[in-house]
């Protein structure tokens, strides 16, 4: 859209237990600050996130510790109204981050600072609170099965905001509909938290899994993904094809000596380069094995501890050699499919009982990029605890994020 004046949406949801947290945090170097645009009081204790009974204990080198031990100099807000937290930098207040938050996802505010570890460097265990960065964490509570959908809406400040007013204009647990305002220019947006599906808000109406509409001037530009139909107004957008889905059936890699990096499916793809730049995004079966210990039964599927684990990879192009579809990726995926078990070679080395199936969610612009312009818009999600931006007490039943 407007390259001059970006900004980016964080959509991420969570399922069970009674506390949920969403954080963000400062540049890792040490050399922001954080401030809230609502009232925050000093909590007295000097690391006030620790529950009730817990006790810090000074982690050394890669041990296992609580990370909610780290927050020091907490301030904490209950927010009245919809509100902003702003990360800049010491030395130029007007550069830096404003994220956009909405009073119905928070029960409370936490405003801390965690250490930089960037800064003190690895294995400097002697150094690491000698920088400190800002550290958010937006907290709702409820009974045990809460659901919630944090919404965040983070302007990039260079000389100072471009975004001027967030509104959302509905959500249900189908979808998320937001009006993002800057000088001279209003966003909508339509996100389906699912699957793609009919949706409608403020003039805009679509089928699919996310559209927007971005209005200046008189003009208008419009971006689909994963749907077949765009309208608002005199703007319309079409195409008939929303998106392609299928199984993977195997996988090769550069490493263990193939000759690309790709994965073999079961699906018919347009040869060639026509979805280089696309998404191809992998729902891994049932988390099986985690580091290479295996995972109880009932740690498995969807709503157990791990929940449904999913990745995205881009797509460099497509072949098809001796009947079979290969989809060749710009790098290395890290994955190795024998049968019915797909293994992990990085960190966290798990193992995917079952089918492996994956979607490419397709994109249409209006107006129309030319061929040397690229795109890469691309829906994912994470599961299970391997995010970040979340406390859940008890197991949580599945957890998606799309940004």
């Amino acid at each position: 859209m407007e390259i001059e004046r970006p900004y980016f949406v964080d959509i991420f949801e969570v399922e069970g237990g009674s506390v949920h947290d969403y954080a963000i945090r400062g540049s890792v170097w040490g050399d922001t600050v954080g401030h809230a645009s609502l009232p925050v009081e000093p909590l007295p204790a000097e690391r006030p996130l620790l529950e009730l009974g817990e006790k810090w204990q000074e982690p050394r080198g890669m041990g296992a510790l609580n990370h909610y031990g780290l927050f020091r100099n907490v301030r904490a807000g209950k927010p009245a109204q919809d509100f902003h937290v702003d990360f800049t930098l010491k030395d130029a207040p007007d550069t830096g981050t404003r994220t956009h938050l909405f009073r119905d996802d928070a029960t409370q505010l936490f405003l801390g600072e965690t250490p930089a570890l960037r800064r003190a460097g690895h294995y400097k265990d002697d150094e690491v609170y000698n920088w400190q960065m800002p550290h958010l964490i937006v907290r709702r509570k409820g009974a045990r099965g809460l659901k919630t959908t944090f919404v965040a809406v983070c302007d990039l400040l260079q000389g100072g905001p471009k975004v001027t007013a967030v509104q959302r204009l509905k959500q249900d647990e189908g979808m998320v509909a937001l009006e993002i305002s800057l000088a001279g220019r209003t966003d909508t947006l339509l996100y389906a938290l699912g699957e793609p599906q009919a949706m409608s808000a403020s003039g805009v109406e679509t089928d699919g899994k996310l559209a927007l509409v971005s209005e200046r001037g008189g003009q208008a530009e419009a971006c689909l993904v994963a749907g077949t139909r765009l309208r608002k107004g005199k703007v319309e957008l079409s195409t008939k094809q929303a998106s392609y889905r299928g199984t993977l059936v195997g996988a090769t890699r550069k490493l263990d000596g193939a000759e690309s990096n790709a994965f073999v499916v079961d699906a018919e793809l347009p040869v060639g380069t026509a979805l280089r730049g696309k998404w191809l995004v992998v729902t891994h079966g049932r988390v099986a094995a985690r580091f290479g210990k295996p995972v109880k039964p009932d740690e498995q599927g969807a709503n157990g501890t791990y929940g449904t684990i999913t990745h995205a990879y881009e797509i460099d192009r497509i072949e098809k050699r001796d009947g079979k579809t290969r989809v060749h990726l710009a790098r290395d995926h890290g994955l190795r499919v024998a049968g019915n078990r797909t293994t992990e070679v990085f960190s966290m080395w798990r193992a995917y009982d079952g089918p492996e199936t994956f979607v490419i969610h397709l994109h249409e612009r209006l107006p129309h990029r030319g061929p040397s312009a690229k795109a890469s818009i691309f829906t994912a999600s994470a599961g299970g605890r391997s995010g970040t931006k979340r406390r859940c007490t008890g197991p949580p039943l599945s957890a998606s994020s799309a940004q």
